[in-house]
């Protein structure tokens, strides 16, 4: 820890740097009173509690790097005495509250990260437009919402707009193509709607666009095909219709991406769309067919509004209908109205947020004495009701220790008239694998053996003890939730697949009954399905192994270490190759160790946790190999670890009796 003395230094000190240590504690306030500090870094430790407000008091500080951390709280508005700062690095933590406007007196700042933490609330303008001096802008995996200020045009020197994975709305600024320096433009997994800028095409020294998931339609701009700097462009699973340009990044079958665009038509014959007069034709067809039917509508205009009437009728009583639903042919759930689960989360508090994902919010709540969690769907998102059927056909077929079980669902309409759907479940009291692994909380190495297992038996019963067997899609430390007891429980379904028949050794034979696009999180989704493969159980194989590195090192697959040529999976295979297995797991389980000399010289508990960790590295690598046909079976990869934890227990109860006083009863 930082003792509170480190106020007593000297107040001439320049540098402090403390980055990428074990150092673990709150950051004291007294770090105030170094009032000449240029630079603070005390990233990549394992911090906790706020950031001080103190550290405004450091008006020399150019550069502030507290990311990577499991700090908590807001943003301290102070931070906005610190005139002469340039970088501000707060990414990965667990930073809450909005950006305070104080901010925008750090006219000076030009990279500012903030992704990867629980800010909500929107961005403001004064904000943007005060911070002319921008190069980078991380805003990643939050909550913010809203429509992105056009400000942004202002900031000539913006280099990285990085906006992905909130919930952003309105129109992508068309500002933006004011930022002449722009490289990197990430607005996926938002909200935006309405049609791609045509200005963006003045985006020159363009390299990456990524407008994936979001709400856009129209026509692709032919100004795009000009951009000869493209490097990629990710346009996928929008509402774009129309013709694709045959030039520039259009023509780059490795670098272009439109999935989930089912209006697109033309484009190089590579690319396998109709072709555009083929559509055009029918739509004059179309259009002509409309003009008659508008002709009959009116002269049923009577009939149309006492049908209305009725509708509207049936909407009333559908509101306040709490009787079984059936959803689907198999199951039925008892329906709870809207209102029920209105007064259940506080109105859908902002407070009772726990958790928020593509296609919809997790509200905590309760319905009497019973704790229960919301998953109420986004349904302006591309895919929500589908993602909606999809988890509630997976969990009419399961029953399972180790997975999320399902209490309830609503079809309703709001207070305002409009759809509604969510999904109950029981509350997970302890939160998710995420938040233990990167929060606050620690889990020792017994206990990540316990969640590989859980883990690994529920993927088990869902490729070979489920009837018919069904298929994950989106494994990862966020969707694997703890109950009161610690028991690990994998939880949404939403893009889950049921397969066509039962295994064999056959590939082709365990593909799904759908394959629109790459589905999952990126660094977890298998290689093949990048290629265009259809999802399999050796895909969930895949997520599980990357899945059991990332509890053992305690990095992300998309760790800024890991580039095109490295990955998570070759920096644990080539470090366990080399017996050097504690330069490569998370600093919490260092810790637990007595000493980190050569394997031959380490005492008996020590080599008991390390035989431990090889064990699950070992089931890790062979799990996410590239190749799904070389890949562990998931009944063998079980079988390891449950062998992995008779050995751990025995040994553990072994050294416990040496170490017992032999004249004890």
């Amino acid at each position: 820890m930082i003792p509170r003395s480190i106020g007593n230094l000297s107040s001439k000190i320049e540098r402090l740097l403390l980055g990428f240590n074990m150092i673990s504690g709150h950051i004291p306030a007294e770090i105030g009173n170094l009032v000449s500090l240029v630079a603070l870094g005390m990233e990549n430790n394992k911090l906790i509690g706020d950031v001080p407000s103190s550290i405004g008091n450091l008006v020399m500080l150019q550069s502030l790097a507290l990311g990577r951390n499991r700090l908590q709280g807001t943003i301290p508005p102070s931070l906005g005495n610190l005139k002469n700062l340039n970088t501000l690095y707060l990414e990965d933590n667990g930073l809450e509250g909005s950006i305070p406007l104080n901010l925008r007196h750090c006219s000076s700042l030009q990279k500012l990260y903030l992704s990867s933490n629980k800010l909500n609330g929107t961005v403001s303008i004064e904000l943007v437009s005060n911070l002319d001096q921008l190069i980078h802008l991380c805003l990643s995996n939050n909550y913010f919402s809203g429509c992105f200020p056009t400000s942004v045009g202002e900031l000539m020197n913006l280099n990285v707009l990085d906006i992905s994975n909130n919930t952003f709305s309105g129109e992508i600024p068309t500002e933006l193509s004011e930022c002449s320096s722009l490289e990197f433009l990430l607005v996926q997994e938002n909200s935006f709607d309405g049609r791609i800028p045509v200005s963006l095409g003045k985006l020159k020294g363009a390299r990456y666009m990524n407008l994936s998931h979001n709400n856009l339609s129209g026509g692709i701009p032919f100004e795009l095909q000009d951009l000869h700097n493209l490097q990629a462009l990710d346009l996928s699973f929008n509402y774009l219709e129309g013709e694709v340009p045959a030039k520039g990044i259009f023509s780059n079958l490795t670098g272009f991406f439109f999935r989930g665009n089912e209006k697109l038509c033309g484009g190089i014959p590579q690319l396998h769309l109709p072709n555009c007069s083929t559509t055009h034709e029918k739509r004059r067809k179309m259009s002509t067919l409309i003009i008659i039917y508008v002709t009959v509508s009116i002269f049923f205009g009577f009939v149309l509004a006492v049908i209305s009437t009725w509708v509207a009728c049936r909407k009333v009583s559908k509101r306040n209908n709490p009787t079984a639903i059936s959803l689907l042919n198999e199951g039925q759930y008892l329906r709870l109205s809207y209102k029920q689960l209105w007064d259940a989360t506080n109105e859908f508090s902002v407070g009772n947020i726990i958790g928020a994902g593509s296609f919809g919010s997790v509200y905590s709540g309760a319905l009497g004495d019973k704790s229960i969690a919301v998953k109420v769907m986004n349904l302006r998102k591309r895919g929500a009701v589908k993602s909606f059927k999809a988890e509630c056909k997976a969990l009419s077929k399961i029953r399972h220790r180790n997975l999320l079980q399902i209490l309830s669902c609503c079809s309703s309409l709001d207070f305002k008239g409009g759809d509604f759907l969510a999904l109950v479940y029981e509350l997970m009291p302890n939160g998710s694998l995420e938040s233990w692994l990167y929060g606050s909380r620690i889990l020792n190495l017994s206990q990540r053996l316990d969640v590989a297992i859980d883990v690994g038996s529920a993927l088990e019963y869902l490729h070979h003890d489920c009837e018919p067997p069904i298929v994950h899609c989106d494994l990862k430390p966020s969707n694997v939730l703890f109950d009161v007891d610690m028991v690990a429980h994998v939880g949404d379904f939403g893009l889950a697949r049921i397969l066509r028949g039962r295994f064999s050794d056959n590939l082709s034979q365990e593909q799904s009954m759908s394959s629109l696009g790459i589905k999952g999180t990126v660094g977890y989704v298998p290689p093949e399905n990048g290629m265009g493969d259809n999802v399999s159980a050796q895909g969930d194989i895949y997520s599980f192994g990357i899945l059991l590195l990332e509890m053992v090192t305690g990095r992300r697959p998309t760790d800024e270490i890991f580039n095109a040529n490295t990955s998570l999976h070759n920096f644990c295979k080539s470090r366990a190759m080399n017996s050097k297995i504690f330069d490569i797991v998370d600093s919490h389980l260092l810790a637990e160790l007595n000493t980190e000399n050569d394997y031959h010289e380490m005492n008996y508990e020590d080599k008991r946790m390390h035989d431990c960790l090889a064990a699950i590295i070992e089931v890790g690598v062979a799990c996410s190999v590239d190749s799904p046909y070389e890949r562990m079976d998931i009944r063998e990869a079980c079988k390891v670890l449950h062998n992995t934890k008779n050995k751990f227990s025995k040994r553990r109860v072994r050294v416990r009796w040496q170490n017992a006083d032999p004249l004890a009863d």
